[in-house]
Order: C-alpha cells, then sequence, then structure tokens
C-alpha cells in the first residue's frame, strides 16, 4: 500500500501523505455531522475506493464522500461492440434521410 495518495480537491491535483488525507478527512467530515467517526473507518473506505469499489458494492456514505477526492485516473472509454457500431450507423443514416 502506497504511503502517498493522488487527490483532486477543488480543482487541483497532487499527491499528498495518506495518513495526513485520512487525518484531514476525518476532521472535515466530524464537523459535516459524523461526531463519532474513526480514522480507521475512514482509511477502511479509503482502500475500498482505491480499490475500485463504488456505492452500494462495499462503499457507505463516507466511501461516496472520498470517491470524489481521489484521483484514480482518467476514466477509459468503453469499447464499441459491433452492435453499438451498426447502431450508430443507423442513427447516422436516418440523421442524412432527413
Amino acid at each position: 500500500m502506497s504511503d502517498e495518495i493522488k487527490v483532486n480537491l477543488d480543482g487541483r491535483r497532487g499527491t499528498v501523505p495518506r495518513a495526513a488525507y485520512i487525518a484531514a478527512k476525518t476532521k472535515q467530515l466530524r464537523e459535516f455531522g459524523y461526531a463519532d467517526l474513526s480514522e480507521k473507518a475512514v482509511a477502511d473506505q479509503l482502500d475500498l475506493v482505491l480499490a475500485g469499489k463504488k456505492v452500494g458494492t462495499g462503499l457507505d456514505v463516507i466511501g461516496g464522500f472520498i470517491e470524489g477526492d481521489i484521483d484514480l485516473g482518467p476514466t477509459p472509454a468503453p469499447a464499441m461492440t459491433k452492435a453499438s457500431v451498426k447502431a450508430k450507423a443507423r442513427v447516422q443514416a436516418r440523421r442524412r434521410l432527413k
């Protein structure tokens, strides 16, 4: 596990120490209203976000807050299947007929 994580906070990308992010996020969420939140709970959710989990498949609300901060890199575009290529061609042909 890396000691640093890539984050995207307020439109600024950077790398921060993992422990500093966990401490800052825990403090922020406690001030937001999660008074009993522990750093371990934040660290566990951070691990799930870094593993690619989504809300509803292992992440809870805390993980959802963390997910918005973590820079996982660009999302690859889905590959086009033969069916989607044919469907796109049909749509384009209909537009040309109009």
